[in-house]
Formats: C-alpha cells, sequence, structure tokens
C-alpha cells in the first residue's frame, strides 16, 4: 500500500490522534530551543564559580525581611539547616519566625558585613559560607536626604519617630504619601503643632486625584497646615530654634519646628552586598529583579520583601 495512502486513511480515521502528533512534532523545535537557551544561559552564569562539593547550610538569609520565605521553605524542608545573617547599620528590621518555626529547623542567626562572592556563597567576618540557597531579605530604610542643615536639627524617620519620649510642639513632616498623612493626623490628634509640606502641587501622587483632595480637606478640618509646590531649600538653626526655610511662589518661606519627620519613601538595602560581582539586575526603583517564584537571574539566589519587585 502507498504510504500517502496510509498517512491520508489514518489522519481521515484518527483525527484527534492526528492533531496531538502534529502539535507535538511542531512544538518540539521550540521546547528544544527554549531549553537549550536557558541552561546555556545558566551555564555561562554560573562557569566562573565553583559549586562546594558539600554545603554549610541550605539556605542562607541575608537579612531578616524573609520570615514567610524561611517559613515555606522549612514546611518543605523540614530538616534544612539555615542561617539568617543581620547587618546592623542597614537591616533595621527583626526576624519574626516563630519559637516553633526554629525548632523544627536548625536556625542559626549571626551578625556582621555579608557580601554575595559566588551563587552559593557569601563572606561574612572573614569567613566563606555556603548554601544550596541564598535569599536576599535586606529590607529597606527611610530616604531622609542629605538637606543642608539637616545635621543640626532634631530629625525622625516613621521607624525612628516612636523612640521620642513625647509629642513635640511643633512637628515639621515632608512627604505627600500615606505615612506622612497618617503621622500629621496622629500627631494633630496628640495636640502638636502640624505642618505637612510637599514640593508637588498635590498629596497622595499615587492615587486618584479627588481622594487626594478629599484628604487635603480633612488634615484642613483637623487643623493641620498643607504647604503644596513648596520645596525645602535648608534647615538653621537660630538659639533653640529649628527653622526649614522653602522656595514657595519664587520667595522664601520660613516654618518654625521642633522636629521634623522625614516621610519620603524608603530606599532598598541592596548596596554593597555584592549584587555587583554576580551582575544581578535591579529594577530601575533600586530593588532586586525577580521572577514570579522571587528567584533572581541565578536560579540558586532569591530575592524578596521590600529588597526585591517582580515585573511581568
Amino acid at each position: 500500500m502507498d504510504l500517502s495512502n496510509v498517512i491520508q486513511n489514518f489522519i481521515l480515521d484518527r483525527p484527534v490522534e492526528t492533531l496531538l502528533i502534529f502539535s507535538i512534532v511542531t512544538s518540539l523545535p521550540f521546547f528544544i530551543y527554549y531549553v537549550s537557551k536557558k541552561y546555556v544561559s545558566e551555564y555561562r552564569l554560573y562557569k566562573g564559580f565553583k559549586k562546594p562539593k558539600k554545603f554549610d547550610y541550605n539556605l542562607i538569609s541575608i537579612g531578616p525581611d524573609g520570615t514567610q520565605f524561611i517559613t515555606n521553605f522549612i514546611k518543605n524542608n523540614p530538616k534544612a539547616k539555615i542561617v539568617v545573617v543581620k547587618n546592623n547599620k542597614t537591616m533595621k528590621a527583626q526576624s519574626h519566625l516563630t519559637p516553633s518555626d526554629v525548632a523544627k529547623a536548625s536556625i542559626d542567626f549571626l551578625s556582621g558585613d555579608p557580601k554575595i562572592i559566588s551563587p552559593y556563597e557569601i563572606s561574612l567576618n572573614g569567613k566563606t559560607i555556603s548554601a544550596k540557597n541564598i535569599l536576599i531579605a535586606t529590607g529597606a530604610s527611610s530616604n531622609t536626604p542629605d538637606f543642608i542643615g539637616v545635621d543640626k536639627i532634631a530629625h525622625y524617620t516613621p521607624t525612628t519617630i516612636w523612640t521620642l519620649p513625647e509629642a513635640p510642639k511643633k512637628l515639621l513632616i515632608l512627604g505627600d504619601n500615606q505615612t506622612a498623612c497618617e503621622f500629621a493626623q496622629t500627631y494633630a490628634e496628640r495636640e502638636s503643632e502640624v505642618t505637612l509640606a510637599t514640593a508637588l502641587h498635590r498629596l497622595l501622587p499615587d492615587e486618584d486625584e479627588l481622594v487626594g483632595e478629599y484628604i487635603l480637606k480633612n488634615l484642613a478640618q483637623q487643623k493641620i497646615t498643607v504647604l503644596l509646590n513648596a520645596r525645602l531649600e535648608k534647615f538653621e538653626k537660630t538659639n533653640a530654634q529649628s527653622i526649614a526655610v522653602f522656595d514657595k511662589d519664587d520667595a522664601d518661606l520660613l516654618i518654625e519646628f521642633d522636629v521634623v519627620l522625614f516621610c519620603l519613601g524608603e530606599i532598598p538595602n541592596t548596596a554593597h552586598i555584592g549584587l555587583e560581582r554576580l551582575e544581578i539586575p535591579l529594577n530601575p526603583d533600586g530593588t532586586i529583579k525577580v521572577d514570579s517564584s522571587l528567584r533572581t537571574n541565578y536560579p540558586t539566589i532569591y530575592a524578596c520583601g521590600k529588597a526585591a519587585s517582580y515585573f511581568d
């Protein structure tokens, strides 16, 4: 029987099987291309690094901001050996692992200045520590710009403001986000004389403009002074009085205050931990670029929390 007739009869008699075979055959080149591209890419990444024959840990967490990740890791690896490394200079957050989490796995806590030196290793206090996986969970720090005269005045961030023993008589808040508005309302209720200043023409720029207008009215009802289009130029100290000098409507505007609160967003703690050495890419906002599984461009290195962002 002619082969062409056999094929034709098969197609007519078994259309579903034919469609399945056709799909597999046509998809195979794309599958091979995808897999080969993936492995070639990974080979190039790992080519210059030697994989340890034996690992010290299953997971190294640089920073304490990866509680949920570590908890899930322990669930999938009950006997995992984990170390959490904290740099006290930038990583202010505390680990919120529960006693049961610690009991389920072997978890060590170390302090120092960690740096990633390979896809499997970090350098800490002059020693090299290895792990099958590395997690970057360094969090973020409040943005405190180096304004002129800032070293002469009492300034705080949303994290440190709670250390004040009492509410200041005059509080100046710099910022236009939700955090700035919430602190303004909180201290107004504590009878502080609050001034909220922003260089923008509105509050809550990430929200609908009507929302910003609504919040502006609410703040006014609480007798909170809101300065829009006010660009801070410098701080001054005259005797015991602190003064902020703003450029508003092409003229200097002087605001007296006792304490200034910076609510100017956060900066990811991704500097000085070795990302440049491995060429781990960052997003435009300074966060580490990860995929939907929180992996970086290295399959063995993950990032989570405020230090990472996933952009599809």
